[in-house]
């Protein structure tokens, strides 16, 4: 059989771009232009993060950890706590327990990256560093570090409403 008229006989399908040039200056703006919006989103999340005070790191017991196999920081679960400027204060709290799938924490961008985030809105921000399978832990370990870290919240952190 004949292929059809117009239709390549290899089967081929023409190039997007007949000008090389054309095509290398297309990928070129779109390069630049992606580029100049990641650095702009950037730039406005580290300006929005920078007036941030330092974090506060409060361990949940300092002693007597329950079902702790040792007195080793991994032993010792904490909560880091990033307060806000104190003229956006809303007067709210939140506990940040990062993911990881038992194995690790994703203290970066669960943790850390989200607390900066609610600071910006005015929010205090608690991230748990739990115990979890990684540090040799499993249940009800993390459970219990993230109702202790609760109770932490509502009974001891200062959190003021900026007038």
């Amino acid at each position: 059989m004949k292929a059809a008229t117009g239709a390549s006989s290899a089967g081929v399908s023409p190039p997007l771009f007949r000008n090389s040039a054309i095509m290398e200056a297309s990928f070129f703006h779109l390069y630049v232009q992606n580029t100049m919006r990641i650095l702009f989103i950037m730039l406005l999340l580290g300006a929005a993060c920078a007036s941030a005070a330092e974090p506060r790191h409060i361990f949940h017991w300092e002693q007597n950890v329950p079902n702790a196999f040792g007195n080793e920081e991994k032993d010792k679960p904490k909560i880091t706590v990033w307060f806000p400027d104190a003229d956006k204060s809303v007067g709210s709290a939140v506990v940040i327990c990062p993911g990881g799938g038992y194995g690790f924490l994703a203290m970066d961008h669960e943790g850390k990256q989200i607390a900066e985030w609610l600071n910006s809105f005015g929010v205090t921000a608690a991230v748990l560093d739990y115990r979890h399978r990684g540090k040799g832990y499993g249940h009800p370990n993390p459970m219990l570090d993230a109702q202790r870290a609760i109770q932490i919240r509502f009974g001891e952190l200062p959190v003021v409403k900026a007038k």
